[in-house]
């Protein structure tokens, strides 16, 4: 299979316009023909499956070293950096489980990129957004597909334990800055959009609730700017879906909140930045969300927080320091209620 492959890729594709790949249907075609030839082999040779994909994903990823290679490690963009997408679709297809695969695609396209924003739009903003900003359609099919491949990918990431130097820091897979998007972490993109189902997904992979050093601001900020425009307007704060259910979100992940005094409130959002005994911020918001129940009395300052909540902030640090979230939540000793309660799913 790797012969029919070289072959392909040194006789067909080198014969193919450099930006070819940057139409989606044309991306989709080469994986429908990858995965035909995939079957054929499975078929033909009666090899397991994860194998020819295993060998399908990895010519597409040496096609890519080659070309760069040949150009002095500096990578030819176009359809030379496209076949990782590809390479990406197949891996998801698949379900391709080889760890080592995968890291290397990824770090690929990190090497190339200096950002992973073109696995994660998909989900946040849909197709058409990130066709008008970055001329980039995802290459999954729906909401429910882009956010399972997001989670596949963390998966892997997670497991590899991926981090990148990023503006002098390392940096997790997860929180690599979305670079035509005013260079924003997913978390916070996701808040600021009121996807709450992202939202959720990359708080219980242990996305960072700290202080952003590119915006000068915390995820938290985003739906909270939101209410503070309805609060102009005198609407009541609920009406708001989105934020009102990134808030929720977000309120499980953090120790806890203080009330702003409405007298010295300008309409605009307050932070102060600083970190208590979990490393997370405290948060000032306005007490009309207090007023009408989008922040329990526990988690705003007035009264401390509950031992239980204090115990999963802190629980979830440790565990996120060693790469253990969610799934090691799921090898601790303990009923599955308080697995879900750690894994955020519950509050």
């Amino acid at each position: 299979m790797d012969v029919i492959l070289d072959c392909y890729f040194d006789d067909v594709f080198c014969q193919l316009e450099r930006n070819y790949f940057m139409a989606r249907y044309k991306r989709r075609q080469l994986v429908d023909y990858l995965n035909t030839v995939i079957k054929g082999y499975v078929r033909g040779e009666g090899c397991a499956e994860a194998t020819a994909v295993a060998c399908a994903v990895m010519a597409a990823i040496r096609y890519h070293d080659n070309s760069k290679t040949s150009n002095g490690e500096v990578c030819l963009m176009g359809k030379f950096h496209n076949i990782l997408y590809i390479a990406t679709k197949l891996c998801y297809d698949w379900k391709l489980k080889d760890n080592t695969i995968v890291a290397h695609l990824l770090n690929d396209i990190y090497h190339c990129e200096h950002t992973f924003e073109r696995l994660f739009v998909g989900a946040i903003l849909g197709t058409r957004v990130t066709n008008l900003v970055s001329g980039w359609k995802s290459d999954f099919e729906n909401p429910e597909e882009n956010l399972s491949a997001i989670e596949y990918f963390l998966n892997h990431a997670t497991e590899a334990k991926l981090e990148y130097e990023n503006n002098g820091r390392k940096t997790r897979f997860i929180d690599i800055s979305m670079e035509s998007y005013t260079r924003t972490q997913p978390l916070r993109i996701a808040a600021q959009f009121g996807k709450a189902d992202v939202l959720l997904l990359l708080l219980r992979y242990g996305a960072s609730i700290m202080f952003d050093y590119e915006t000068g601001e915390l995820p938290v900020e985003r739906p909270l700017i939101q209410f503070c425009r309805v609060h102009v307007s005198n609407s009541p704060l609920n009406q708001i879906e989105g934020p009102f259910s990134c808030l929720k979100m977000l309120i499980r992940a953090v120790p806890t909140m203080a009330t702003l005094p409405s007298d010295s409130f300008d309409g605009e959002v307050r932070v102060c930045i600083g970190r208590d005994t979990c490393g997370l911020s405290t948060l000032y918001v306005h007490p009309k969300l207090l007023q009408e129940g989008m922040i329990p009395p526990s988690r705003s300052g007035l009264i401390p927080p509950e031992l239980k909540h204090l115990s999963r902030c802190a629980i979830r640090n440790v565990l996120g320091k060693n790469w253990q979230l969610p799934l090691g939540i799921r090898s601790l000793h303990i009923p599955t209620s308080l697995q879900d309660y750690l894994d955020l799913l519950e509050d």
